[in-house]
């Protein structure tokens, strides 16, 4: 495990899961996707709660949820989020892109509650440099503090907060 805290706590795990057959992803046209963005901020991205729309994702989040899976690294208990909220499965396609942003502190939906950690678990069988897809984790004016290339089955979790810009 490598971790840091700059600019936010964060942890990267190699080789924590199989990739994923991404062949099984749906298609962009699918039911299965809640949302697509093609906007300002972010271009060629999907989202979906379903996490049953990939073979094998289910297993990879309620091992995410698991209490025993990881030492409490924040200092305080986290709750898993029963809504998903936010989260679930993103997928960004080929020459998609996601900018540099903080996702929300307070929850929309649970009052009281806050979001705490992100996960990032990089799926691909195979991830080729020159496609680029890196996770950054910057400072407030946009500078890349660490990156992140994608490597299958890496997972990258950090805090988040008011400096927790990534994209």
């Amino acid at each position: 495990m490598i971790c840091g805290t700059d600019p936010v706590r964060y942890w990267v795990f190699e080789n924590w899961c199989d990739p994923v057959d991404m062949a099984d992803v749906p298609g962009r046209g699918d039911p299965a996707w809640e949302v697509g963005y093609d906007n300002d901020c972010e271009k060629g991205k999907r989202t979906t709660r379903c996490l049953d729309c990939i073979p094998g994702v289910a297993d990879l989040f309620a091992r995410m949820q698991s209490p025993g899976e990881w030492p409490q690294p924040l200092g305080y208990e986290v709750e898993t989020d029963s809504t998903l909220h936010g989260g679930g499965i993103h997928v960004t396609e080929p020459g998609g892109w996601l900018s540099t942003h903080l996702d929300y502190a307070l929850h929309p939906k649970l009052p009281g509650k806050k979001r705490a950690i992100n996960f990032i678990a990089f799926l691909n069988p195979i991830w080729l440099p020159d496609w680029g897809g890196a996770l950054t984790l910057c400072d407030p004016l946009g500078n890349v503090v660490v990156r992140f290339q994608p490597q299958p089955g890496r997972l990258v979790a950090f805090e988040v907060g008011d400096l927790s810009y990534h994209g």
